[in-house]
């Protein structure tokens, strides 16, 4: 896993980061007496505000591609797929 972070800029008292991550890799497993290998392949964009007063992040974004591909026996199954999340929060003062 390799994550690199860039900072974006100030607005106001919000700091605008961004955290790329690529995760890469191989994992083996046996189901059922068949040998199952996953190449991983997966890469996340995450957008955050972060309160530089508190450090607390009050929006997040992530963005998630992933690449994968699943070998069991002699079938290849690729997955291939994206999503985004979006996390607003509320600091509330007690």
């Amino acid at each position: 896993t390799i994550t690199e972070y860039t900072y974006n800029g100030l607005m106001g008292n919000l700091a605008n980061v961004t955290a790329q991550q690529q995760i890469k890799g191989l994992v083996t497993s046996n189901r059922g007496g068949m040998a199952m290998t996953v190449n991983v392949n997966k890469l996340s964009t995450m957008t955050m505000l972060v309160d530089i007063k508190t450090g607390l992040i009050t929006m997040q974004s992530i963005e998630g591609n992933d690449k994968s591909k699943t070998i069991m026996g002699e079938q290849e199954m690729e997955s291939d797929g994206k999503s985004t999340i979006t996390i607003t929060s509320e600091i509330v003062n007690e």
